[in-house]
């Protein structure tokens, strides 16, 4: 049985650890081969539709805290390349490293056979022999298994004017909590906890106190994105207790955040600091780049 514990970040993480060769496994065998968590073997057009408007906002982030043009972009976990395909289209260098190749193929064959893909685990050594103008850490660091070691690992592609743009699960935040308290759940039993797949889980302290201590300083606000947790509060829609109940969730929020981009992004990004104020939002997003320090 694994417990909750805080390291010296003040991360939650699980302890003890899965094992090592566990974890390579499941991500080798299971990940992206079966519908879970966030992946899927088919999307509709909406969803896709959210895939490059997320990526148009680190796109527009970049451009926010960097005067310089955007030729090299990095993305570890990358998973189906939703990303990474489009920079691609934009006619970026593309460089990522994932360690199954099965999400891209399926997704986004045309990046798979083009662009600068890498299928191993990130943290066994430095695999490409350049740096970046634009990292993008997007549902990553909560998945690596020594944290520590892949900061190490990004800093020796950065150079003085990297962006880095980093998306985790906003986990316990405001509306979670009040969520166990209603139906009396212990933290450690908390339904979003998977000890498998996300082995920590960051608050924006936590990840500032993790960055920080790698030579990263936070240059954005903290941004949140859509509570999707409001649907958690009325029993008729807690999708906790009825699955199909995530899926309309799903697309409420998909279809929120596509009208929001489409209006404006710079719009949208204040709605995500106005949220993370008030610590609702299902993921955190914050850039970091460099310290001169």
């Amino acid at each position: 049985m694994y417990k909750l514990i805080r390291d010296k970040y003040g991360i939650l993480s699980i302890e003890p650890k899965p094992k090592y060769n566990d974890v390579l496994n499941h991500y080798k065998q299971n990940y992206f081969q079966n519908d879970s968590g966030n992946y899927q073997k088919e999307y509709s057009q909406d969803e896709i539709k959210n895939f490059v408007n997320k990526a148009k906002v680190y796109e527009f982030l970049y451009k926010k805290f960097s005067n310089k043009e955007l030729k090299k972009v990095f993305e570890p976990g990358f998973g189906e390349g939703f990303t990474l395909d489009y920079f691609y289209k934009k006619e970026k260098e593309c460089f990522g490293i994932d360690i199954s190749d099965s999400g891209v193929k399926t997704h986004n064959l045309e990046l798979f056979k083009n662009a600068n893909l890498i299928f191993n685990n990130f943290e066994e050594k430095i695999f490409f022999n350049e740096k970046f103008d634009l990292i993008i850490l997007d549902h990553f660091l909560e998945h690596v298994f020594d944290v520590e070691k892949t900061l190490k690992n990004i800093n020796k592609y950065c150079h003085q004017d990297t962006v880095i743009v980093i998306f985790v699960p906003n986990d316990f935040n405001l509306l979670q909590k009040q969520y166990l308290e209603n139906n009396k759940i212990p933290e450690i039993e908390a339904p979003w906890i998977n000890a498998m797949e996300h082995l920590r889980y960051f608050s924006p302290r936590s990840l500032d106190n993790l960055l920080n201590s790698f030579n990263f300083e936070r240059v954005s606000n903290f941004m949140t994105d859509f509570p999707i947790e409001l649907y958690l509060l009325n029993e008729d829609t807690d999708y906790y207790r009825d699955k199909e109940k995530g899926k309309l969730a799903h697309k409420s929020r998909i279809t929120f955040e596509n009208l929001m981009i489409g209006k404006s992004i710079s719009s949208y990004i204040d709605i995500m600091e106005s949220n993370s104020k008030n610590n609702i939002g299902r993921n955190l997003i914050s850039v970091y780049m460099t310290s001169n320090k």
